[in-house]
C-alpha cells in the first residue's frame, strides 16, 4: 500500500447517516499579471471517509491534543485568513 502525505490548510466536512467525509486541501494564492492575489488555487486534495463513530473519536483526540498544545505553547488564535463560512 502506498503512503501519501498531504499538508492541509483547508478542510471541508460533509456527513450522511452512514459516514463522514473530510476533504483536506492544500491551497495556494492565485495571482493576476500584477501579482495581486485574486483567489485561491487547489494544489493538492485528499478525501478521508470514516464512520460517525470514528469521527467522534477523532474529534475527542484532536480536542485533547489541542488542549495539550495550548498548555505548552499558549492559546491558538485565529487570523482573518483562517475564517471560513462555517464560522459565520
Amino acid at each position: 500500500m502506498s503512503e501519501k502525505r498531504v499538508y492541509a490548510n483547508r478542510v471541508d466536512i460533509n456527513t450522511s447517516v452512514y459516514d463522514v467525509l473530510c476533504t483536506f486541501y492544500t491551497m495556494s494564492p492565485l495571482r493576476d499579471e500584477k501579482n495581486i492575489i485574486v483567489g485561491e488555487n487547489v494544489v493538492d486534495k485528499a478525501e478521508i471517509y470514516m464512520s460517525p463513530q470514528l469521527a467522534k473519536a477523532l474529534a475527542m483526540l484532536l480536542t485533547e491534543q489541542v488542549r495539550i498544545y495550548e498548555e505548552n505553547f499558549g492559546e491558538i488564535k485565529f487570523s482573518q485568513m483562517n475564517n471560513n463560512s462555517s464560522e459565520k
